[in-house]
């Protein structure tokens, strides 16, 4: 049984942010086991866990830095700042249940049975009503962070007021079997599952923005959106798995060949995945594995919902999308494991080819992940990954992983037809242009390296000292373009080149101190430890951005990620 109540804790986080205010985020959870033997073949075991976090804030004023310093005297420097000055207040929070039940039965040595039923149910809410006055100004790079450090103001003033009160309740409850049957040189594995899902979703939201432009016009913009939906659908899936020892040697060819089936009610779609893998140990130091097989993932609420719009209900496109098919994967996948016993090192590699069909296109603005909600894209992934890992100091284990991928995608012909259709008046061409020919996906990240070490202080090995590198080339994004004027005169912004943007790459380090404390020698069931940590996060404060709002002459103000953050951690053992 466990319980955990944080209030406030996190603040100090929160508060090197560009947005500053009071935050206020409170953590509760509450969780525990149980488990009970009848006898020696059948055990009952029971998990749940409740949990409650909810999210304050009081914003006061957000100032972005952006453009570019020069220091050659002949060429100044054009570096702007995006002052905003904020009242209201925003609350996030979820609340989540989880509870289950599974019962093991071992009719024999070799025939194995599990049966479990488990309900998850959360509620998610976002409620916020803040209004921010906001103008973008010319600066001195020299002249410090201040408010009188803005020469002039460029391209007008604006303040835009932002409403929401939505809500999304999930309620899931499964019920599934799993069986296993041991046949010497051969296992055999089976199962099934069934689920039950409903959906609760209210949006209500709107924005009003309210500016004076260049030629001294006021123009206000309003978006609105009010709807709601209801969704109570179930799946149904089975699986049998047969593993073989190939050849006399135990363990040294290995072959598992399988088959998947699944049923969703929503669009009355069963999907078969026939799946292959094998394992070969060549040597004690080499073992080489190889996979192919079709993957099919149903589409989630989100994604049958799409994004949503004020001109089309979301129960309306729901029904509109019955006919929507499940996401399909063709995998190929070859690997391999060398061991190094002089240093106790594995070095693992991994190349892999993905045939997409069926995708369902999606974009990402801040965390927000918007779907396009149709079957319109076909494409593939391809990559490696390679990770050390290993004790390069006795009884602390260190890796490097990096990785390279390519992920690409194309419109299908009615897709394109259909975006066309629904552009503004004089826009279809463009519409249509903007997502023509292979184009990469959101995930495009062409390559990510990361790095975990320890060590131990000399002299000491109850203090340690870890460092951690992160690396990843930037992620594509879709600039915006102008689009038609209101009647008030005031410009729109439409989607430009589909990902044709690449954002800057993440980079970022951290370091950290754990002490461990022996609290009490003989306990009741051991040792009795306590493990103190202190990281700074990010060590040298590198700006990382994760998206980009625009100005009203469309120049990018970047969105960034947490700077420079202490962190501090205790873990108790016993």
């Amino acid at each position: 049984m466990g319980l955990r109540d944080a209030a406030g804790a996190a603040r100090p986080v929160f508060g090197t942010q560009d947005l500053k205010g009071d935050y206020s985020p409170r953590f509760t959870d509450l969780q525990g086991t149980v488990s009970y033997r009848f006898s020696d073949r059948v055990s009952v075991e029971a998990l749940g866990i409740w949990a409650d976090n909810t999210f304050d804030l009081e914003p006061e004023e957000r100032t972005t830095y952006f453009g570019v310093i020069s220091l050659d005297p002949e060429r100044p420097s054009d570096f702007k700042a995006l002052r905003a000055s904020l009242n209201g207040a925003r609350t996030d929070g979820y609340t989540t249940t989880f509870g289950g039940v599974r019962l093991h039965t071992d009719l024999s040595d070799r025939l194995k049975l599990a049966h479990d039923f488990a309900y998850f149910g959360t509620r998610e809410t976002e409620s916020f009503d803040i209004q921010s006055n906001r103008r973008v100004c010319q600066v001195n790079p020299t002249g410090g962070d201040n408010p009188s450090n803005c020469t002039s103001v460029l391209q007008g003033e604006s303040t835009v007021t932002r409403f929401a009160d939505n809500s999304v309740e999930v309620r899931r409850r499964t019920g599934r079997g799993r069986y296993e049957w041991d046949l010497d040189r051969q296992t055999l594995k089976g199962g099934w599952h069934l689920r039950g899902l409903h959906f609760d979703d209210n949006l209500n939201e709107r924005t009003t923005i309210d500016g004076r432009v260049e030629d001294g016009q006021d123009s206000t913009l309003v978006d609105r959106l009010d709807d709601s939906a209801t969704f109570d659908e179930y799946q149904f899936g089975a699986h049998l798995q047969d593993a073989v020892d190939v050849l006399p040697t135990d363990g040294r060819l290995t072959i598992t060949g399988g088959v998947r089936a699944d049923y969703f009610s929503f669009n009355d779609e069963w999907t078969v995945s026939p799946r292959l893998s094998g394992r070969f140990v060549a040597t004690d130091r080499l073992t080489l594995t190889g996979a192919w097989g079709i993957y099919h993932q149903k589409p989630t609420y989100r994604e049958l919902r799409g994004t949503p719009s004020d001109t089309a209900s979301i129960r309306g496109t729901l029904d509109q999308n019955r006919d929507i098919r499940s996401q399909r994967s063709v995998q190929y996948v070859f690997g391999g494991e060398y061991f190094f016993p002089d240093r106790r090192l594995y070095l693992r590699a991994e190349a892999y080819y993905k045939d997409l069909d069926d995708l369902i296109s999606y974009t990402i603005e801040d965390v927000r992940v918007n779907y396009s909600g149709e079957n319109d894209t076909y494409g593939y992934t391809y990559g490696v990954d390679f990770q050390l890992r290993g004790e390069l100091v006795p009884g602390l284990e260190s890796w490097f992983n990096y990785s390279y991928l390519v992920s690409r995608e194309r419109f299908t012909d009615a897709a394109l037809e259909r975006y066309a259709a629904q552009a503004p008046t004089g826009f279809s061409d463009e519409f249509r242009k903007n997502r023509t020919g292979l184009l990469p996906r959101p995930a495009d990240q062409r390559h990510t390296f990361s790095a975990f070490v320890q060590d131990y202080v000399p002299g000491d090995k109850s203090w340690k000292v870890h460092m951690r590198l992160l690396y990843g080339s930037g992620l594509p994004y879709t600039p915006t373009s102008p689009g038609p004027e209101t009647p008030g005169g005031a410009e729109t912004r439409i989607p430009g080149d589909r990902m044709s943007g690449r954002l800057p790459a993440y980079r970022r380090v951290d370091v950290g101190a754990t002490k461990r404390i022996e609290l009490v020698q003989n306990g009741i069931g051991g040792p009795v430890h306590l493990e103190l940590t202190l990281e700074v996060l990010n060590l040298f404060d590198m700006d990382n951005t994760v998206d980009y709002s625009w100005t009203n002459n469309f120049q990018r103000v970047p969105k960034r990620l947490t700077p420079r953050t202490l962190n501090a951690r205790l873990h108790l053992t016993f």
